[in-house]
């Protein structure tokens, strides 16, 4: 195993930046109202998802799933269980009309069967251009053709897992899909290796997140499910694998440039929420470790009182650690310091997620790279986190929110957002077309970013973001709005 360091590129950090000033510019807000069918389906944890965990992963889920391959489109998944498409036009600044893809089958259950069954919120996970993964949250999953998305034309099923009277390959019961990727065995055969999230009771009577790391297999006729061996680490635990019929070989020119998996591990103590965590390579779990091993990066900036942790409680660093895809076994470590990850960002769609973490003031993007590759086979193991772009100043300002429900920020990282639980929208744009370098009395010039603050009319919960370079898409219980940044002349 590795000890992984992280550097950043000094490029891409300003010095002179002096912090943000409040813009009074007006940002148009576009408001589109959501028949009451097609608003979007949401499932609330029962009598028996009462943990701090449960809490977490039912309250920061985001319902809006951006297609990283089609910009401009997201898609969510409605009360009649439609998924719905919508798509952003930049040149009018306007969101065309809803249109439905794929239908999901929600079976009517009696309340005690649903309190049994924990179910979860649907999740949609986009492997390529062209297949997707869809899980209900109740325990299926489908394995989905979507075709030409930018047309709009109908998905098709694939396969949908477990087949009846098959309950030994996939997570039991409900769970959220964090990430899917689509790699090739060394003989050429696609596959898919995807990650589900639960959050389960152990003996202790005690609720802890877990991780399944399942595969699935292509084969010309039926399905084999061999069992996959591997070493468990924490409370990441290997699945069986499902061989599921279908015509993912037409889809061999679509290939991934990765070929193994990153994937950490969750400690109970520590929040998984989907938006804040789903991370394997493509993003990352973060996971605990001790003070003697490792050691905070940085050390060049002197301690504040909020970087000793809690006052009364134990100092705890965070590390990221990569899994490799054939052995099964931890091969690099990265010391992440005393904070987890702040969020993920997709900058280019066939890349993992990149992972922003604190930097100082800044927010650093930090990107998984992955080792080269010859024909279908990896070679060596060489993997680094690339320092790709700053937010600055956006680690500060983050940590003053204290009612903060997303964070994301734009593809080509022109702007920052903060969005909180009801109404309030928070923009930051390090750069802007008004911006200007400002020039001290006695010192050098300094650089002024924008803020803007945005107030949206409807007081329901926000329960999805989608961040575009030209607007930002929120979706809440009863509405859909459009924050026009910029509209294409």
């Amino acid at each position: 195993m590795r000890q992984t360091e992280l550097r950043p590129d000094r490029k891409l950090l300003k010095s002179n930046f002096d912090g943000y000033k409040v813009s009074l510019d007006t940002i148009p807000v576009l408001r589109t109202e959501l028949p009451t069918l097609r608003q979007a389906h949401r499932t609330h944890p029962n009598k028996h998802q009462y943990s701090y965990h449960h809490a977490r992963l039912f309250g920061l889920h985001n319902h809006l799933v951006r297609d990283p391959w089609n910009s401009g489109h997201c898609y969510f998944v409605d009360v009649a269980g439609l998924v719905q498409r919508v798509q952003y036009e930049p040149r009018c600044g306007r969101i065309k009309p809803l249109s439905h893809v794929y239908k999901l089958c929600f079976l009517l259950t009696d309340n005690a069967a649903e309190d049994a069954a924990s179910p979860y919120n649907c999740s949609l996970v986009f492997i390529s251009e062209r297949i997707g993964l869809l899980a209900d949250g109740k325990g299926m999953i489908h394995v989905l053709d979507t075709g030409d998305r930018t047309t709009g034309s109908k998905w098709k099923a694939e396969s949908v897992l477990p087949e009846q009277g098959d309950t030994s390959h996939l997570p039991i019961g409900g769970s959220i899909l964090l990430d899917a990727q689509l790699a090739y065995a060394d003989n050429g055969q696609p596959q898919i290796h995807a990650i589900a999230l639960q959050v389960q009771q152990n003996l202790e009577h005690s609720f802890e997140p877990v991780l399944f790391w399942f595969r699935l297999d292509q084969r010309q006729e039926g399905s084999v499910e061999p069992t996959r061996r591997g070493a468990q680490s924490q409370l990441l635990r290997y699945g069986k694998r499902k061989e599921c019929s279908g015509r993912l070989e037409a889809f061999r020119a679509n290939r991934f440039e990765h070929h193994q998996l990153d994937v950490g591990s969750t400690s109970p103590e520590e929040n998984v929420p989907e938006s804040e965590s789903p991370c394997l390579d493509g993003t990352v779990e973060t996971s605990r470790d001790s003070l003697s091993n490792n050691l905070a990066p940085n050390l060049d900036t002197p301690l504040e009182e909020c970087d000793f942790g809690e006052a009364d409680g134990e100092e705890q660093y965070f590390t990221l650690e990569r899994i490799a895809r054939d052995t099964c076994r931890v091969t690099n470590r990265v010391s992440l310091g005393t904070g987890p990850p702040l969020f993920s960002v997709r900058m280019r769609p066939a890349a993992p997620e990149a992972l922003v973490l604190r930097y100082d003031v800044d927010a650093l993007l930090w990107q998984p790279q992955a080792p080269p590759t010859t024909g279908w086979t990896v070679e060596g193991d060489e993997w680094n986190l690339l320092h790709e772009g700053t937010l600055q100043a956006f680690g500060y300002v983050q940590a003053s929110k204290r009612r903060q429900k997303y964070l994301a920020c734009a593809p080509d990282l022109r702007y920052a957002v903060i969005c909180e639980s009801e109404r309030l929208l928070f923009i930051y744009r390090s750069s802007h077309h008004g911006s200007s370098q400002l020039r001290q009395r006695n010192g050098p010039q300094v650089s002024i970013g924008q803020q803007h603050l945005v107030s949206l009319d409807d007081g329901s919960e926000i329960i999805g973001i989608c961040c575009e370079n030209e607007a930002i898409l929120l979706l809440t219980e009863k509405s859909f709005f459009t924050v026009q940044l910029e509209i294409e002349e």
